[in-house]
């Protein structure tokens, strides 16, 4: 999860130029749940929040000022967090694992006009409704569902019609585990 946010920091700064037009740097809020229920997979992201700003130094982009915001893993919290933090002055905003969190954060982005990153978050409806500032660097349930099912079929033409599984499963592995 690290690395996906970084790649969203690198993959969504660039379509508005901000970046390399300024010379402070940029305000990036970044909400994630770092407490309640899903406290240990907003920590994991911040991770990769935490190298994104040495990334982009290293590729030559403008630096980055991380305004951190903690959701509570709480849809009204993340709302208020986000309005927070764009009154403080960010400009961009990225986050928050969660679809209920992160569709109310694109609303507060989308009504401010600013640029909101979705990060994880897979609902499709977030990027589905026209938004102008709204933006994915992760695929939506739909497409996460179909790549499973593309990928049991291969293994099972790969085992042979004779020895085809009675059954597959799909898991991830906790991050305090690996």
């Amino acid at each position: 999860m690290s690395a996906d946010l970084g790649a969203a920091a690198l993959a969504g700064f660039a379509p508005f130029n901000i970046v390399r037009a300024q010379t402070a740097a940029l305000k990036v809020g970044v909400l994630l749940p770092r407490s309640g229920v899903q406290a240990g997979i907003g920590q994991d992201c911040q991770r990769g929040v935490d190298i994104a700003p040495g990334i982009l130094k290293e590729l030559g982009l403008s630096a980055l000022e991380i305004m951190n915001g903690d959701t509570e893993t709480k849809v009204e919290i993340a709302r208020s967090r986000a309005e927070k933090l764009i009154s403080d002055g960010a400009q961009v905003l990225v986050g928050a694992f969660d679809s209920g969190q992160s569709t109310a954060i694109a609303q507060v982005a989308e009504q401010k006009g600013i640029p909101y990153i979705v990060n994880i978050a897979a609902a499709p409806q977030i990027t589905e409704q026209g938004y102008k500032f709204v933006f994915r660097n992760f695929p939506t349930a739909g497409m996460i569902l179909g790549d499973a099912f593309a990928n049991q079929k291969e293994l099972f033409d790969a085992a042979g019609r004779h020895r085809r599984p009675q059954c597959s499963c799909t898991s991830t592995i906790p991050s305090e585990r690996r």
